[in-house]
């Protein structure tokens, strides 16, 4: 959650998330969350070198390559899962 600063994002809704655990013991949490507009990305650049905003078809294809790392391109139908849950309701 600090890489982007999701509370900062101003007005959005967490649909829902998906943990990743490593039997090493280390974890990381991927947030799905509706926005009412884009917003600007602030990310810590101690973490993370690049962020952005991605239609699914680019989510997509970019998990199907070696530019995500494995761990989390399994997560990406569960991930993209959650927005499609709410799009239904």
């Amino acid at each position: 959650m600090e890489e982007l600063a999701i509370l900062d994002l101003g007005g959005g809704s967490v649909l829902g998330e998906v943990t990743f655990r490593h039997p090493s013991g280390w974890s990381y949490t991927t947030f799905a969350v509706d926005l009412p507009e884009v917003p600007e990305i602030k990310i810590d650049p101690s973490e993370i070198s690049y962020a952005g905003w991605w239609t699914e078809d680019e989510i997509l294809l970019t998990s199907q390559t070696r530019e995500m790392l494995p761990e989390l391109a399994e997560k990406v139908p569960a991930i993209l899962a959650l927005f499609q849950a709410t799009s239904s309701r």
